[in-house]
This record gives structure tokens, C-alpha cells and sequence, in this order.
């Protein structure tokens, strides 16, 4: 059995500057072909759209979570707004997590799925549900990323990449990290800790350079970073009763 878990806010996105090349009544049909293809071609029993909620806890716990991001297009703005009845009508079900995003709804269904899960996203977020039975398939490289594939790219376990963004910061999402360290530096301490505490505590193990980037550092503002990089897997998921 294999579960498709769609990201709902992304994959309309791309839908509207890709094969729709902006227009966004081209959109629902782009829609439509795309599910049918990822359904076929992962023979998928079960197709879920997991949807972000209006507001979500991330934003109440740093201001600038996702702030440098610039204003969709109005039209852009409307198509996800409708984001439940467009991924229902191409033949998903929309599921929402009150005050959380689609990452955590497809974190939290990935963990209760009994069989295969394919996690359809180009938000590498989502890099760290990845298990032995649940894969992220990549629409822009048309790749699946296993946890191979993870480690490979990183450096790090996926349940470790949280610890690794916290350290090296994430643009995309606003995330600044520690000042002064890079992937590299955060992928050594990624894999040698298991948390930011611990990070910390062995500050003096690390090259001389990153043991003053850390120092410098607020441990407490590290440790909110890791919270915001987490992926829950224990969101109130439900499924959404579109509106009429």
C-alpha cells in the first residue's frame, strides 16, 4: 500500500509559474494531469493534499518566520486560497492541521501510515521524515530522495537535519542559524550531536574558528531555530470539509 502525500501550497505554485506559465485559469487541469501522472506512476492507494492553515504556530513563535518572502501575485494569492477545493478536484483529499502547515500534516501522516509513503515536495523540510519506508519524490529533478540520498546531500541522518538547519541557518524560511557557520560546519556537528544542547556543551571539540561563531551564539535562540526547522509528526490532523 503507498500513500501520496502532496504539498498542497507548493505544488500549486509551480503549477502556476510552470506548465500554467502564469496564467491561473490553466491551473485546475495542470492540477488535475499532475495527480493522475504521480498517482500512476507510484500506483498510490490513498492521495492526500495536506494544506497550510492561515496562521501556524511558527509564526507566533518568531516574528520574522517566512517574513522576507516576497507577495504572490493576486491571482496566485486566490488559486491558494482555494487550495482545498482545487487539490479535491483533482482527485486529492485536502487535510489540515489547525495552527500548523502542510509540512506538518505530511510529517504526521507519514508517521502514522502503515505501508509506503511518497511525500511530494520541493521543499527539502521535508528531507527529515524521510525513513526506510517513506520518500520524498523531488517534482522539479523528478528524483527520489531515500535516506541514502539524504545523507549523501548532507552529511547528516534526516532525523538530524532539524539540528543541521538550526546551525547553518535556512534563507528560505528565515531561519538566520549561528553566525559564522556554514553547511559544512554544521553538517560535522550535525552528525556528532543530537541536540543543540549538546552542541553547545562540546564547543570545545570543534575547530577554533566555529568554537567562537558558537560562543558568540545564543544557545536559547538556537534552540528556537531547531523548533521551528521540526517537522511535527503529531499535528491535529483532520480532513477539510470543503466550502460550498
Amino acid at each position: 500500500m503507498t500513500a501520496l502525500l502532496i504539498d498542497s501550497s507548493n505544488t500549486i505554485c509551480r503549477a502556476y509559474y510552470g506548465r500554467a506559465g502564469g496564467d491561473a485559469s490553466a491551473v485546475p487541469q495542470v492540477l488535475r494531469d499532475l495527480v493522475w501522472t504521480l498517482q500512476l506512476r507510484f500506483q498510490a492507494e490513498h492521495v492526500i493534499a495536506a494544506l497550510d492553515d492561515s496562521r501556524n504556530f511558527r509564526q507566533c513563535l518568531y516574528e520574522n518566520y517566512k517574513k522576507q518572502r516576497s507577495p504572490k501575485p493576486a491571482d496566485l494569492t486566490e488559486l491558494l486560497r482555494q487550495a482545498d477545493e482545487l487539490m479535491s478536484a483533482a482527485g486529492a483529499i485536502p487535510a489540515l492541521a489547525p495552527n500548523h502547515e502542510a509540512d506538518d500534516v505530511m510529517g504526521t501522516l507519514a508517521r502514522r501510515a502503515p505501508g509506503r509513503v511518497v511525500i511530494v515536495t520541493s521543499d527539502r523540510d521535508l528531507f527529515s521524515a524521510v525513513t526506510a519506508t517513506v520518500q520524498v519524490y523531488e517534482p522539479r529533478a523528478k528524483t527520489v530522495i531515500t535516506v541514502a540520498d539524504v545523507q549523501a546531500r548532507f552529511g547528516v541522518s534526516p532525523e538530524r537535519i532539524p539540528l543541521f538547519k538550526s546551525l547553518c541557518g535556512d534563507s528560505s524560511d528565515n531561519i538566520p542559524g549561528v553566525r559564522g557557520l556554514g553547511e559544512k560546519a554544521a553538517s560535522v556537528m550535525a552528525a556528532q550531536c543530537g541536540s543543540v544542547d549538546e552542541v553547545f556543551d562540546r564547543v570545545s571539540s570543534f575547530e577554533r574558528r566555529y568554537q567562537k561563531a558558537l560562543q558568540a551564539a545564543d544557545p536559547s535562540e538556537i534552540r528556537l531555530f531547531h523548533e521551528l526547522a521540526t517537522v511535527r509528526t503529531d499535528a491535529p490532523v483532520t480532513r477539510v470539509s470543503l466550502r460550498r
